[in-house]
């Protein structure tokens, strides 16, 4: 018989192993979020949990999109990390520019390009940015 080991329940701060932070946003996500019923805005001060997907590129652009319908700007830290999510927050949730997730944007070819035409076709300047 196997006995399941908890490692973060043998750290006395778990927060510094690896995953933790997109594991636990994970978890509240699926406990608190992916059921429109159960959710509550960020900031409202009734759901103590929201503050987890800020460290999740993933689990904010979801937060923004899915829950607020609109910006996050608690989570942009994470989402300006990567690629994708930058594209998509700055396409499907800001309809303009992202200047912090750029530097992600650029280093992918892919998402560079479907960002600048993008941003061409809704008449946003991207020239004279050292791009």
């Amino acid at each position: 018989m196997h006995t399941k080991i908890n490692l973060y329940n043998m750290y006395s701060d778990p927060t510094q192993l690896f995953g933790y932070d997109v594991n636990m946003a994970k978890k509240i996500w699926d406990k608190y979020f992916a059921n429109e019923t159960n959710y509550l805005p960020y900031g409202s001060g009734e759901n103590e949990y929201a503050h987890f997907l800020t460290n999740s590129a993933e689990y904010a652009f979801k937060y923004a999109f899915n829950i607020l319908d609109g910006e996050f700007p608690e989570g942009e830290d994470a989402i300006a990390k990567d690629a994708e999510y930058s594209y998509r927050y700055a396409t499907e949730i800001l309809l303009g520019r992202f200047k912090e997730g750029e530097p992600a944007i650029y280093k992918s070819k892919y998402y560079k390009k479907m960002y600048l035409v993008d941003m061409e076709e809704i008449g946003v300047e991207m020239y004279g940015d050292g791009l």
